[in-house]
């Protein structure tokens, strides 16, 4: 019984992977299922009546077919990846959507903890003081929100081809969702730019790796760091970043 049972086994086993072969090579389902039921019938014979023989071979059958239906429904490469792009897709637009004015108390939360976690080297007094003026900008511009089942995580804001705000939770950043944001934003503007502070060694290195390039470096006066003015468009979106010490 148990040699039957290894070589029902191999068989079986061998029929999974001429079907997930066949949709590899992206062949009919018909053909898998022929080669089921061909392998099937290469089961050696048992010892038994005629009749009973006869219904062993149609459930071998059937069950063949079976397999092949469940091979073609759950292993098929090509229905496995349009699924996850679908789903990907899914959560994409489902992740970003417009600002609306409930969203304004959230994204000021957010705005003032990233910038003095992210801008060490300035006193936090600066961010309260600009913090009316930027609540008046999230109606005024281009804003998007980034969302998920956590609540909102990040936004964008641009302003005639200028971004005045790319902020994410300081919990949350690493996950892409500056990223995605971004690239949102690319996607109605054919060119954009930006202002960051020198200092901020991080912002600068994602600008950079994300097709910006320096145009201008702004000198450091009594009251303000310096800054670089960074600017990505369609035309030099694959041109490489100009060293920092080449800036005029």
């Amino acid at each position: 019984i148990i040699p039957d049972v290894l070589f029902v086994l191999l068989v079986t086993a061998g029929v999974v992977v001429i079907i997930y072969l066949c949709n590899v090579l992206r062949l009919q389902a018909s053909i898998p299922i022929s080669v089921v039921v061909y392998l099937i019938i290469l089961v050696r014979r048992r010892n038994i009546s005629p009749a009973i023989y006869g219904l062993v071979r149609l459930a071998e059958t059937v069950f063949g077919i079976f397999v092949a239906y469940v091979v073609n429904r759950f292993l098929d490469i090509r229905w496995i990846a349009r699924r996850g792009r679908e789903a990907a897709a899914d959560a994409e637009s489902a992740a970003l959507r417009a600002f609306t004015p409930a969203d304004t108390a959230t994204l000021m939360h957010i705005w003032l903890r990233a910038h003095i976690a992210s801008h060490s080297f300035i006193g936090d007094m600066i961010w309260h003081q600009s913090y009316d003026s930027v609540r008046s900008a999230l109606s005024t511009s281009d804003t998007v929100v980034y969302h998920d089942d956590g609540g909102v995580k990040g936004f964008i804001c641009v302003t005639d081809d200028a971004i005045t705000a790319l902020c994410t939770l300081p919990e949350a950043q690493g996950r892409g969702i500056g990223t995605r944001l971004l690239e949102h934003a690319k996607e109605s503007h054919a060119c954009m730019s930006t202002r960051v502070f020198k200092k901020n060694e991080s912002a600068v290195k994602f600008l950079l790796n994300r097709g910006f390039v320096f145009t201008k470096e702004l000198p450091a006066s009594s009251d303000a760091e310096s800054e670089y003015v960074m600017e990505w468009s369609l035309k030099h979106k694959n041109a490489c970043a100009v060293p920092s010490d080449k800036i005029e």
